[in-house]
C-alpha cells in the first residue's frame, strides 16, 4: 500500500481529501464563469440585485432582514446572526440576468431562515466546529509535516473531514435555495421566459454546486465580520417600484414566500414541478 509522506497514511486519505478539493475548485470556476458570462446580458425587468432581493422580501413578509452591499467579488451571502443580506457590488447595482439570479438566491437563504428550514439550522449547529477546524487546519498540517509529527497529520485529515461534512450538509441549503429562486423570479415576473430563464438557471445551477455562501455565512455567525465593517453601505428602500404581480403567482409560489402551517408532504408535486415544499415543522 502507498503511504504519503512516509506516515503510515493509505492511497484512500488522498481520495477523501483530494477528491473533494477538485470538487470544489471546479464548481468555483463554473460559477464564476456563469456569472461573467450573464453578467453581461441585461434583465428585462430594469432592477438590480437589490431591488430584486427586496421585491422578494417584501412579498415574503420578510420586513427584519437588511440588504447590504460588500466589496468582496461574488461574496454574496446572509448572515442568520444579524439578518444581513451581502450582495456584492456586481450584484447589487446590476440589472443583468447573473445579478438576479445570485440575489434572490441569497434572498432564498433568508427566507429559509424566516421559515425555519431544517437543514438550515443544522448547518448553523455545526458551524462553531467548522470554524475551529478551518482555523487550526493549516497550522495542524504545516507543523505535521514539517516536523513529522504523525499525531499532527492525522488531526488535520480529521479537520478537513468536518469541513467536507459542513460541506455535504450546506448542499441541501443551497440547492433549495436555488430552486425557490427559479421558481419565484419567474412567478413574480422579474425574468422572463428564454433566454433570461436559460441565464438564471445556468447561474443557479452553478451557485447551488459551491459552499462559499455557506462558509462566508459561517465566518459572519462567527463573528468574524470586522474587515467588512468598513465597506458595507445599507440598502436604499425605493418606494416606486413596479407592484407586485400577485396575480401572476401560483398557489405554490406562495408557499415557497408566505408563512403559514406546514399542509404538504415532502414530496409535493405541483404544475409538473417536483421539488421540496412544507414539512409539518417547515415554519414552527
Amino acid at each position: 500500500m502507498f503511504y504519503p509522506y512516509g506516515f503510515g497514511f493509505g492511497s484512500h486519505w488522498l481520495l477523501y481529501i483530494g477528491v473533494p478539493l477538485i470538487l470544489g475548485i471546479w464548481a468555483q470556476i463554473r460559477v464564476t464563469s456563469a456569472f461573467r458570462k450573464w453578467g453581461e446580458v441585461r434583465a428585462s425587468s430594469n432592477i438590480t440585485g437589490a431591488e430584486c432581493a427586496q421585491e422578494i422580501l417584501q412579498a415574503a413578509q420578510i420586513r427584519d432582514v437588511e440588504v447590504v452591499e460588500t466589496n468582496d467579488f461574488l461574496g454574496d451571502h446572509y448572515d442568520p446572526r444579524d439578518k444581513k443580506l451581502h450582495l456584492s457590488s456586481n450584484v447589487y447595482h446590476t440589472p443583468s440576468v447573473a445579478a438576479l439570479g445570485i440575489a434572490a438566491h441569497e434572498t432564498g437563504h433568508a427566507i429559509q431562515h424566516a421559515r425555519a428550514y431544517a437543514p438550515l439550522k443544522a448547518r448553523m449547529a455545526i458551524v462553531p466546529v467548522t470554524m475551529i477546524a478551518s482555523q487550526l487546519l493549516p497550522f495542524i498540517i504545516i507543523g505535521g509535516l514539517f516536523f513529522g509529527i504523525t499525531g499532527l497529520i492525522t488531526l488535520g485529515i480529521y479537520c478537513y473531514l468536518v469541513l467536507v461534512v459542513f460541506q455535504l450538509i450546506t448542499l441541501p441549503v443551497e440547492f433549495d435555495a436555488s430552486h425557490r429562486a427559479k421558481i419565484i423570479l419567474r412567478e413574480m415576473g422579474i425574468v422572463q421566459p428564454g433566454q433570461e430563464a436559460a441565464g438564471v438557471n445556468s447561474v443557479l445551477n452553478a451557485a447551488a454546486l459551491t459552499s462559499r455562501q455557506g462558509v462566508r455565512a459561517a465566518e459572519s455567525a462567527n463573528g468574524d465580520r470586522a474587515r467588512d465593517d468598513d465597506r458595507v453601505a445599507t440598502a436604499a428602500v425605493h418606494h416606486h417600484r413596479r407592484p407586485f404581480l400577485w396575480d401572476h403567482r401560483s398557489d405554490y409560489t406562495r408557499h415557497l414566500l408566505l408563512p403559514g402551517p406546514g399542509r404538504f408532504p415532502i414530496d409535493y408535486v405541483t404544475g409538473g414541478i417536483r421539488c421540496f415544499a412544507p414539512s409539518e415543522n417547515y415554519f414552527a
